[in-house]
């Protein structure tokens, strides 16, 4: 009898291990995604990215748009159906072949591992099964529709003393500025690589900020970026999309001063639930960083909401304080109307 109650033990505590080493040691899930495939036609990227709990795909560089959990596991199922961990590594050309197909694969998993191959008319164990049954699921996918780019995007956290705000412009060019209280204007060019975003400042320091586009927000990859010089972003962090159906813009309040001893300009705002303000620096061409180095400061306004609020200019020099009070009114469509209070 007692053979048999320690024997029924054991088998209870084994049951028992087993079911933690499941509970403790799920499958790993796909973080990132990414197959570029090119033959005499031109090449095709399909990439996924996960933000959290939600995957976002886009196809070449269009801009990424959600997709549906379900086909994340599908995709899992064809990398372990056809063992691509075993691809891993793989790198291989066949320079006698002219005319074929060159590809590259990226997966990037929770538990950190990853997958890399690269093959040119060289392809690993059945290559040609996976990447059509993944090309046949991906394909499949409705394109998220453009638009994200260029506007202007504002950080959802705090700035340094205000608004935290990425403006795209159509010609390439990107500015950005932390808060009132920074006066710090970045500036440099962006360009899209498949599902990415990046934006590079081309001066000393050069910095290169990378973010993921959607229809409506710019999310921060902080990972494989620089730091801002004063907000410290985390990783993901959403830039939202300033609507301008919420808003007109007014971009031509601006302010003449100099480095060493100019005077500095602040916006005050009674009511900043009717109106934003942006406060930017812009330096004259080759200026910036020398002495006595001249600089437009640029207020850029935006209407939150109708209705009625005071905005005080304030210019702050060594000897004195001026104050430049105005009357503000947004209408029901935005629009934002800016009086002098003689």
């Amino acid at each position: 009898m007692k053979n048999i109650l320690r024997s029924l033990i054991l088998a209870v505590l084994f049951v028992l291990a087993l079911s933690s080493v499941s509970a403790e040691s799920p499958d790993p899930v796909i973080e990132e995604f990414r197959l570029t495939r090119s033959t005499d036609t031109p090449s095709v990227t399909l990439e996924l990215l996960r933000l959290g709990d939600d995957w976002y795909f886009c196809q070449d560089a269009g801009i990424p748009g959600k997709t549906d959990p379900a086909l994340v596991q599908d995709l899992g199922r064809i990398i372990s159906q056809y063992h691509m961990a075993a691809w891993n590594g793989f790198r291989e050309t066949e320079p006698d072949v002219l005319d074929g197909e060159m590809f590259s694969l990226f997966i990037r998993f929770s538990d950190g591992s990853e997958i890399a191959a690269y093959g040119d008319n060289a392809f690993p164990d059945h290559y040609f099964e996976a990447t059509g049954e993944i090309d046949a699921l991906l394909r499949d996918i409705p394109l998220s529709p453009a638009g994200a780019l260029p506007g202007e995007y504002c950080y959802e956290g705090e700035g340094f003393g205000g608004d935290f705000t990425i403006t795209i412009s159509e010609d390439k060019s990107f500015t950005f500025t932390e808060g009132y209280l920074s006066s710090y204007l970045g500036h440099g060019e962006w360009f899209q690589e498949g599902a990415r975003l990046f934006l590079e400042e081309g001066e000393s320091p050069f910095r290169r900020f990378v973010f993921m586009p959607t229809v409506d927000a710019l999310f921060y990859l902080a990972d494989e970026s620089a730091a801002f010089p004063y907000v410290q972003a985390p990783d993901h962090a959403r830039f939202n999309k300033v609507s301008q159906e919420n808003g007109s813009v007014i971009a031509d309040f601006t302010f003449q001063s100099f480095d060493g001893g100019g005077p500095e300009y602040s916006v005050r705002i009674d009511d900043p639930s009717v109106l934003s303000c942006t406060k930017y620096h812009q330096y004259d061409a080759g200026s910036e960083g020398t002495p006595g180095a001249s600089y437009t400061v640029i207020f850029t306004f935006v209407g939150l909401k109708p209705g009625e609020t005071r905005v005080t200019v304030l210019e702050k020099s060594s000897s004195s304080t001026h104050e430049y009070p105005f009357s503000a009114h947004v209408d029901q469509w935005g629009n934002i109307t800016l009086n002098p209070c003689y």
